[in-house]
């Protein structure tokens, strides 16, 4: 039986939800919309056993409704009671449902017997009381896309009830559950003889499984299976694409440049006519040429740790989440900074996350009229990476303390989201250097934190093309900073245990990249993905394998210490489970169910990508001459409105708006918050400063940032040197502010 469960807010409180809905279509050309009657409402669907008496029915619904109503804002009953026609929005199945989770979990501490036996999903509807004709509902889902529903990740229902009881036609419900789908065997796994293969159909493959694969990497894969005398399997390619993607790769940063100057006074001429991978030769060259001793751990691992003082350690990431969020603001947002929080988690032996930072590039708002198809309004896009980024950051107990937000045109079709964290570990944890991984044969593979679903298979590959309208929903992953936050501390407890010898993150292929890369500690790794818990039936091998979550972590435990890195998860309410072990076999195998379904080879997996040959000329560009105001101001007056013009531009307006909005004191660390100074509790600051260990120690460590994004238009290399000129000026302004006189600590972090 299916049971629809809505929450509505009383009459005389207020709407806003309504509200909003009712701006966005008056907006979006339905001024019609302006005078409707709308309510807004929270909506449960739970699946319960068909023979469950109605006694137990009735005290399910009262154990939902004592967690979910609160008396002075709600109506008491959970029963349908809104007639008109019904807006209705919801997660696609396989999607991770945050509220659904957290609403079991709460059941299952009401009424333990019956939470176990039940399916959940949540959504949210509107309510519109006046009439509506059937040529608008044949108009609305456009109306509704992409702003307030978000067809890449959610489902859409129009419902015409002329009677509350409309809503509850069970066979209409239980389709929203489906059929439970079994679960898939060996059998299911494709094999592809690729030596039969031509370059079209190659490159067809690439495109129709979102490889992301060039035809000279996709016959490089057909030659390799061509040697061993056998059939590829869908699992291998699928380990393949994503380990070779540009995302986890970084092969243009590796590739071969002829480089050719078509300017004179290019002050880059230092640059040699072919350069042998930029990475190679500009930041890996430099930071080898200059090591610094407090230089921990660089290039190596999951984020950069640099010594800070004699006992502490700080390690700091930042990547952006461009594309993602370009299709769906809070989900791309949200994934980005719990992402780079749990590379924090994931380097060395771990690290606590003490702080967040985002720097947002986006549309100015009003960019066009009307909205182009499938572009988001730069006000919706921003508002969702901004509530992205506080969800995943706040909800998870870390502070967000410095970031900025720059408007421009050419950010219209594509933002840049930028999101880092800095972290905290002792130099010394249970008897190792925190920078420490190693892996030993024999050693456990064990997944923590978040189930595998359908969200976030081909993040990696995906990220890696160009975005276009041949979207599928599975490449936007929905983080769980809930689950998240369980399994950070209960991470840190366990390393500090000596429970498990290394770990790293589930982020960008899933199991495949993370037992991948750590199999090459060993020297080999063989799991079997049958044994991984999922969110939903019914996933095929290579989806188990390739699905990445931002809570989910893989960690390498000895044998020895299983039952207490075991039994420590349990009472912490960490899900683990044992998949394997690491070998020094040198492969990589994949079994399902016991039977393999994948075996490669370490070298080939990591090394064995071809090489991009690229060309690189440069041309100076022609630039306008900037206007220029040959008469002085007239006025006072005139020199005010031209003040106030600079003032009222985005870039330079105000953020306060946005600040207010993030949570800058969780933890208590933040010495020095976005809107502090002597005196005044709103002035801007120029950098953060947060405490390591309040309690312990006073060290401090001061976060800044810089950027010049139009000048990269100009000259890259000034563009560079001038947002790194910035965000060590802005550290030495905060110092000079607040007394930091250690200018040897204050630059070890910039």
């Amino acid at each position: 039986m299916i049971l629809r469960l809505e929450r509505v807010m009383k009459t005389g409180v207020g709407d806003p939800r309504a509200e909003a809905f009712r701006s966005g279509l008056v907006q979006r050309g339905l001024p019609e919309a302006a005078g409707w009657s709308l309510r807004s409402m929270d909506v449960l669907w739970i699946s319960t056993p068909r023979a469950w008496s109605v006694e137990t029915i009735q005290r399910l619904k009262l154990a939902t409704a004592e967690m979910l109503l609160d008396p002075v804002l709600h109506d008491s009953s959970m029963e349908p009671e809104l007639s008109g026609f019904v807006v209705e929005k919801r997660l696609l199945r396989g999607m991770t449902d945050n509220r659904a989770r957290t609403l079991r979990e709460g059941l299952s501490l009401l009424v333990p017997d019956l939470a176990s036996a039940i399916e959940i999903r949540t959504g949210e509807s509107i309510v519109i009381g006046s009439p509506v004709s059937v040529s608008l509902v044949e108009r609305l889902p456009r109306l509704l896309a992409p702003w307030w529903r978000n067809p890449v990740i959610q489902e859409l229902d129009l419902l015409r009830d002329e009677a509350p009881n409309a809503r509850q036609d069970q066979r209409r419900l239980e389709l929203l559950f489906g059929v439970a789908a079994p679960e898939p065997g060996p059998e299911s796994v494709k094999r592809l003889d690729l030596a039969a293969f031509t370059d079209e159909e190659l490159l067809e493959l690439s495109r129709s499984r979102l490889l992301a694969l060039s035809l000279e990497e996709m016959r490089s894969i057909r030659d390799h299976f061509v040697k061993l005398g056998r059939p590829a399997t869908d699992v291998e390619i699928e380990v393949l694409a994503q380990t070779w993607s540009e995302h986890c790769r970084h092969k243009l940063f590796a590739a071969k440049i002829r480089y050719q100057s078509l300017d004179a006074a290019d002050p880059a001429q230092e640059i040699p006519s072919e350069v042998d991978g930029i990475f190679r030769q500009t930041i890996r060259a430099t930071t080898t040429k200059h090591a610094k001793p407090w230089l921990l751990s660089v290039f190596s691992d999951n984020a950069g740790i640099v010594a800070f003082t004699p006992d502490d350690a700080l390690c700091l990431k930042v990547e952006t989440h461009n594309s993602p969020s370009a299709l769906d603001p809070f989900g791309g947002a949200i994934t980005g900074i719990v992402g780079v929080n749990r590379d924090i988690l994931g380097c060395g032996l771990g690290a606590k996350p003490i702080a967040n930072m985002d720097v947002f590039c986006v549309a100015p708002p009003n960019a066009a009229n009307p909205m182009p198809e499938k572009i988001l309004d730069p006000v919706v896009l921003l508002e969702g990476i901004r509530a992205g980024v506080e969800a995943g950051g706040n909800q998870s107990g870390i502070p967000t303390v410095n970031g900025s937000v720059t408007f421009h045109a050419s950010y219209f079709a594509k933002p840049l989201v930028y999101c880092g964290t800095l972290g905290w570990s002792p130099r010394r944890v249970a008897g190792r250097a925190c920078e420490e991984k190693r892996i030993e044969p024999g050693d456990r593979i064990v997944m923590l934190g978040g189930r595998i679903g359908r969200d976030g298979i081909h993040g990696a590959t995906f990220s890696s093309l160009a975005l276009t309208d041949e979207v599928p929903g599975s490449v936007v992953q929905l983080g769980d900073p809930i689950t998240q936050k369980r399994m950070t501390d209960f991470l840190l407890e366990a390393r500090d245990r000596g429970l498990f010898r290394a770990l790293t993150d589930n982020g960008a292929g899933g199991l495949s990249s993370s037992i991948g890369e750590m199999a090459t500690l060993s020297g080999g790794a063989r799991m079997d993905v049958a044994l991984a818990p999922t969110k939903m039936p019914g996933l095929l091998p290579y989806e188990r394998v390739i699905s990445e979550s931002q809570e989910r972590m893989s960690v390498a435990v000895p044998p020895e210490s299983w039952k207490e890195f075991e039994a420590l998860a349990r009472r912490r309410e960490v899900e683990a489970t044992d998949l394997g072990e690491f070998t020094r076999d040198g492969a990589f195998e994949i079994l399902y169910r016991g039977i393999p379904v994948a075996k490669l080879d370490l070298e080939f997996l990591h090394d064995g990508v071809p090489r991009l040959k690229l060309e690189a000329v440069w041309t100076p560009p022609v630039l306008a001459a900037s206007p220029t105001r040959e008469e002085p101001y007239s006025s006072v007056d005139e020199l005010r409105k031209s003040a106030c013009l600079i003032l009222r531009h985005p870039t330079v307006a105000s953020k306060e708006s946005i600040i207010r909005q993030y949570d800058h004191e969780v933890q208590g660390r933040s010495v020095v918050k976005p809107l502090s100074s002597r005196g005044r509790a709103s002035s801007p600051n120029d950098a953060a400063v947060v405490a390591l260990d309040p309690g312990r120690t006073p060290v401090a460590a001061v976060l800044s940032h810089g950027l010049a994004p139009l000048l990269g238009q100009v000259d890259p290399y000034f563009m560079g040197q001038l947002a790194v000129d910035e965000a060590i000026r802005n550290a030495v302004a905060v110092g000079a502010e607040f007394s930091i006189t250690d200018p040897e600590a204050l630059m070890a972090l910039v």
